[in-house]
């Protein structure tokens, strides 16, 4: 349907375990081989709920907040505790200037797009 610019409940979010998920289908050959096709160019983050640290207040405030959206209907935004800074100690340190790269100046552009960049290995992929 479309997107309600709205966090979910923060004190709901903590201690949810969960995090971003790729559909990649794999193809495998009569040989043996295998063959990856990578369908989703984004990951989409998946999410559950500790029922332990759900309180009856709690409870009441993710109801309030899903029947509001249309249960699953709109799209809206999750604090991830461990991924909302750019510090790359995910969050553990202060944010700092030199945290991510985000553009080099030339003294006419004053605004750029910020992004995370997670890398494992040689690898590196920037999520705005």
């Amino acid at each position: 349907m479309g997107f309600h610019n709205v966090r979910f409940p923060p004190r709901a979010s903590w201690g949810y375990a969960g995090g971003p998920q790729l559909r990649t289908q794999v193809h495998e050959t009569d040989a043996g081989f295998e063959e990856r096709v990578q369908r989703w160019p984004r990951p989409r983050w998946r999410w559950n709920a500790p029922k332990s640290l759900q309180s009856a207040d709690v409870i009441q405030d993710v109801l309030d907040f899903f029947i509001c959206r249309g249960s699953g209907a709109n799209a809206f935004r999750f604090k991830d505790w461990l991924g909302y800074s750019t510090n790359p100690t995910n969050g553990q340190g202060a944010p700092t200037a030199l945290d991510q790269y985000l553009g080099t100046g030339a003294g006419v552009q004053t605004v750029f797009q910020l992004q995370k960049v997670y890398t494992s290995g040689s690898e590196s992929e920037p999520l705005v």
